[in-house]
């Protein structure tokens, strides 16, 4: 068992009896923690009883490849899993990525170097090319390396690297683009803003964030993404241009339009209430007037007196300062738009002002005049480069622009 290594002590016949019993055991006990502390997710993992069936597989496979999985090679062993049996894996520390199952616990410097240093014994790979080089590059920080074809390809695995193509790249970074390529293939063309690197809902572009994740330049991109099984389709730079302005538009007009829906549903709340509001008013002054109207029948000739009068006067005013308020109103919402017309109103006097008349006069002939000069040295300059625009076709062919891949 590549977890449990056997000690062999090396000692002459000075260490003997009990002192040797002691320093086995001694030497066991370290080697044992050292293990089951920098490989605990793998030790918990193989000791995990609580898993049965399809799950207890899995995990096996997993202790087996310390750890890392291609998720295509267990990809109807992942199908076939309930979610219960994906909650005790994930409670384990186990992630199911797009392209990988495996422990994002181990890829980490000290227990990469362990689990190769566990393999190397196992496998008399201590002598091998590229043994813990691999690690160095964990150690480093790097996302992606380029591959020594001379070195041994499991130590990259033991390091947490997948090989692809001419880069050996993290799992964990690989599953961080695949995080940004799932939304962009995620997206259907009028659902909403179309996310960075999308085409037109079943493809995706290239995009700076995960060439900068990657770590890699435009050719060991497409090297990676053909190993990881996507496909290619170039296209003229007009025509992706012209389809995702055209998307985009798509895009834009379908929020305009649940915004205007929005704004729609909101006036309409708005105006109900009102009503209700005013109904409601109309429900309390009804009284009132019939007190009113039963005043004026009880004394039809009576003789407005002057308190009368007086207690008339809020009424009329209260109709009076209803009225402004509804004008002031307006004019506050004029204001707000004016602004922009009244400066140029005042950039204009201000120009007038201090532009005097005479100068004003003879600066469009001087201005006339150099736009004469600037147009007969254009015209000049476009004729001395006419002769080299009539270059053979092969100068042309050069200048083709490079096609955009679009991928599937």
């Amino acid at each position: 068992d590549a977890l449990k290594p056997r000690v062999i002590l090396l000692a002459d016949e000075q260490l003997t009896g009990p002192a040797r019993d002691k320093v086995q055991a001694r030497v066991d006990r370290f080697v044992g923690y050292q293990i089951e502390t920098l490989l605990k997710p793998l030790i918990d993992l193989k000791n995990a009883e609580q898993l049965t069936g399809i799950a207890r597989g899995v995990a096996f496979q997993l202790v087996e490849n310390f750890g890392l999985l291609n998720r295509r090679d267990v990809a109807d062993d992942i199908k076939s899993l309930d979610q219960e049996a994906r909650g005790a894996l994930r409670r384990l520390g186990i992630r199911f990525g797009a392209y990988h199952i495996f422990l994002p616990a181990l890829l980490k410097p000290a227990p990469a170097s362990l689990v190769t240093l566990l393999w190397a014994l196992k496998n008399d790979g201590k002598d091998k090319l590229g043994f813990g080089d691999a690690v160095h590059a964990l150690a480093a920080g790097r996302t992606s390396i380029v591959v020594d074809e001379t070195y041994d390809k499991n130590f990259y695995r033991l390091a947490g690297f997948r090989l692809l193509g001419r880069r050996a790249v993290r799992v964990d970074i690989l599953e961080r683009v695949a995080d940004l390529i799932r939304p962009a293939l995620a997206w259907k063309p009028g659902t909403g803003t179309r996310p960075d690197g999308a085409y037109d809902g079943s493809a995706f572009l290239v995009t700076p964030q995960m060439m900068s994740i990657l770590g890699a330049n435009a050719a060991d991109i497409e090297e990676i993404l053909k190993a990881l099984g996507y496909r290619a389709e170039a296209r003229t730079p007009a025509e992706v241009a012209a389809r995702m302005a055209q998307l985009d538009a798509a895009a834009a007009k379908a929020v305009a339009d649940r915004a205007a829906a929005a704004e729609a549903k909101a006036a309409a709340e708005t105006a109900a209430a009102a009503a209700m509001a005013s109904e409601s008013g109309n429900d309390e002054a009804e009284p009132v007037a019939g007190e009113a109207a039963g005043a004026d029948t009880a004394t039809p000739d009576a003789v407005i007196t002057e308190a009368d009068a007086t207690d008339a006067g809020p009424v009329d005013e209260t109709v009076a300062t209803d009225a402004p308020d509804a004008e002031a109103s307006d004019a506050v919402a004029a204001d707000v738009d004016a602004p922009p017309a009244s400066d140029e109103t005042e950039t204009e006097a201000e120009t007038a002002q201090a532009v005097p008349a005479p100068e004003s006069a003879s600066a469009p002939e001087s201005a006339t005049e150099i736009a004469i000069g600037e147009a007969e040295d254009s015209v000049t300059a476009a004729a001395t480069e006419a002769a080299p625009t009539e270059s053979p076709a092969p100068a042309e062919a050069t200048e083709a622009p490079k096609p955009i891949l679009i991928w599937r």
